[in-house]
């Protein structure tokens, strides 16, 4: 009876630890296309998180464009939030790429990657936007730059 309590103590113990754990769990996400970053944008943004229609529209724009997946990405805000990652200005060819989205505890964290090619003759305005499910939208958002 004794060596039952153990067993079950144990049981219960690996349970709750296993539930409480959210170590680096990988969160699904979207790259929206075929927007851009407004000119009247002040850099650096208050927050990445943006949770509706009209923020979206104060900071971007829609770049549709002729032929198969011209569309800007469809975004519902009841069902989904974005996080954005906007960089200065700048006269070198700038990718920037959302490499992975992970939740651990109450931090959702947003890793991207910059990739910079050549000089170009004109300047161009860098950004990725991301879209997450709702569901993540209470945890403390983080960007990282790898």
């Amino acid at each position: 009876m004794r060596l039952f309590k153990y067993i079950l103590a144990a049981l219960i113990a690996a349970a709750t630890l296993a539930a409480c754990s959210d170590e680096g769990k990988n969160v699904p996400f979207t790259e929206a296309r075929n927007y851009f970053v407004r000119n009247d944008v002040v850099l650096p943004l208050v927050s990445p998180v943006i949770e509706s229609q009209a923020q979206l529209d104060s900071l971007f724009g829609m770049a549709a464009v002729m032929g198969r997946n011209g569309r800007p990405t469809d975004i519902d805000f009841s069902r989904e939030f974005c996080v954005a990652y906007v960089v200065p200005p700048t006269d070198t060819l700038t990718e920037i790429v959302p490499v992975a989205v992970t939740s651990k505890g109450q931090e959702l964290t947003c890793t991207f990657e910059i990739r910079k090619g050549d000089p170009i003759t004109w300047t161009i305005q860098p950004f990725s936007l991301i879209v997450i499910d709702r569901s993540y939208h209470k945890k403390q958002v983080k960007v990282k730059v790898d």
